[in-house]
């Protein structure tokens, strides 16, 4: 399932992806929640930069676990406190950790399911 906005994104068309990520974003997409904070981090896609939007993005998604925005959110704070920044940095490691953990199961299961489906055949 492709999440709105993502796609248009990844291919740097940011002011098709604006509109699209907000509406994502919105909803609870932390993939999209990361991308608007670069957005507004950036000023892409014909809006101004906003330092304090992209924050308020990045800490939606980094509070869902979503490990980049969590590191985004480090390399915001880390001019003002080195101390929050490491903290950040070493709780992305975490989600990153945990994220990875997740996959690998999801992905075991789904290989099972395949080979008993196989033996079944």
């Amino acid at each position: 399932m492709s999440v709105p906005g993502i796609y248009e994104f990844r291919d740097q068309n940011y002011a098709e992806a604006l509109p699209l990520l907000t509406e994502s974003a919105q909803a609870g997409d932390a993939e999209a929640q990361c991308m608007l904070g670069n957005v507004y981090l950036l000023g892409l896609g014909g809006i101004a930069a906003d330092e304090a939007e992209a924050i308020r993005w990045y800490h939606r998604s980094a509070n869902q676990g979503y490990s980049v925005a969590t590191r985004n959110l480090a390399g915001v704070v880390w001019p003002i406190s080195r101390e929050a920044a490491a903290a950040l940095r070493k709780l992305a490691a975490q989600q990153n950790a945990a994220q990875t953990t997740v996959e690998a199961k999801t992905q075991t299961k789904a290989q099972t399911k395949i080979q008993a489906a196989a033996l079944s055949a």
